[in-house]
């Protein structure tokens, strides 16, 4: 609502008194607030202009004043404010009680979750990974599976009938899985592999991180990883999958799981990856 305050400093400056003031102190306080690295001030991003609403009303009130002089710009200006509150109280209610996460979010994730109430935990990758593939995969061409069955490594333990990989405290980075380059060219690569919790890892800096890496020659091209405990619960089973739209040169496709400085244990299991293209 108060980029209104942005399109009114225009009429205020243009027709009332004490402009020049208003419009420094404005410009300066804004400045400050936004000076600051960490954007989103914890959470809600501009919540440190809240101070300065007294001020900012008068370009408010001059951008009011100005649209009621013809009707088209009074419907559109209305409109816009509507606009506006219904979308002040999605964010409020998504950030207090909703499923869509509207604090430390992503552009990308934002206009895919904005003004929706229903939501999908798949859209949740988009927090970390600007790829996401929505729908089902025509016609998925299957490049590499493992099930870890004939892996020697001991990162792999026997869960119940078969093996997996175990990332914990003491095991926080995973085998490096490679593939070359498939001789046909795909739009969309998707990695997929199993996940079973037991506790929910809740800092989200020592998520584990699932990566889907491509490479030229040993150059890294492009990484892209999601934080795949923002998909799990406590004791909870999950197949879950990272996209990727891969760099036009590239030749070497890696996977890797990292903790990420977590204790919470994470066994993965069942990992594929595909190429389609719609």
């Amino acid at each position: 609502m108060m980029f209104l305050a942005f399109a009114g400093l225009i009429p205020f400056v243009m027709t009332f008194k004490n402009r020049w003031s208003i419009l420094l102190v404005f410009i300066l306080s804004f400045y400050i607030t936004t000076a600051w690295d960490v954007w989103d001030y914890g959470g809600t991003a501009g919540r440190a202009m809240v101070q300065y609403y007294p001020i900012l009303i008068f370009p408010i009130a001059a951008l009011v004043e100005w649209v009621h002089q013809k009707r088209i710009l009074k419907i559109i200006f209305y409109l816009v404010v509507l606009l506006f509150a219904y979308l002040n109280i999605w964010w409020h209610i998504h950030a207090h009680v909703g499923c869509v996460s509207v604090m430390g979010g992503t552009k990308a994730y934002y206009w895919k979750t904005v003004g929706r109430w229903k939501c999908q935990t798949s859209d949740l990758a988009l927090l970390d990974n600007s790829f996401l593939f929505d729908g089902t995969p025509k016609h998925p061409n299957l490049l590499y599976f493992n099930d870890f069955e004939t892996d020697p490594s001991a990162l792999f333990i026997q869960s119940e009938n078969n093996k997996v990989l175990q990332l914990n405290d003491s095991v926080q980075l995973s085998n490096v899985f490679t593939i070359p380059q498939p001789e046909t060219q795909y739009k969309w690569i998707r990695a997929t592999a199993l996940f079973t919790s037991q506790r929910k890892e809740w800092d989200t800096w020592k998520q584990a991180t699932f990566h889907l890496r491509f490479y030229k020659n040993k150059t890294l091209m492009q990484d892209n990883f999601i934080r795949v405990f923002r998909q799990l619960d406590d004791f909870h089973s999950k197949v879950i999958s990272v996209d990727a739209k891969p760099p036009t040169d590239w030749n070497t496709l890696e996977i890797v799981f990292n903790n990420e400085g977590s204790a919470m244990p994470l066994n993965i299991d069942s990992l594929s990856i595909v190429g389609f293209n719609e």
